[in-house]
């Protein structure tokens, strides 16, 4: 089951579930060794390192599971 699907189950209104998938689209990041940055590529699924949202979809997520147990 996906992030967007388990918020619709949980409750979460649905302007919250629509801010959380325009931040999920089209994301990109670079990799940075030394001084050199690669080219950009697309984020396909989840969230960028260091994203504010990861900890509380994270924590979601799991609540989610614990109610299904």
């Amino acid at each position: 089951m996906y992030l967007l699907e388990i918020m619709y189950d949980v409750g979460i209104p649905g302007k919250l579930i629509r801010l959380v998938r325009a931040s999920m689209k089209n994301t990109e990041a670079k990799v940075k060794f030394q001084t050199q940055l690669a080219e950009p590529f697309k984020i396909w699924q989840g969230f960028k390192q260091g994203d504010g949202l990861a900890p509380p979809l994270f924590n979601l997520a799991l609540e989610y599971v614990i109610m299904k147990v």
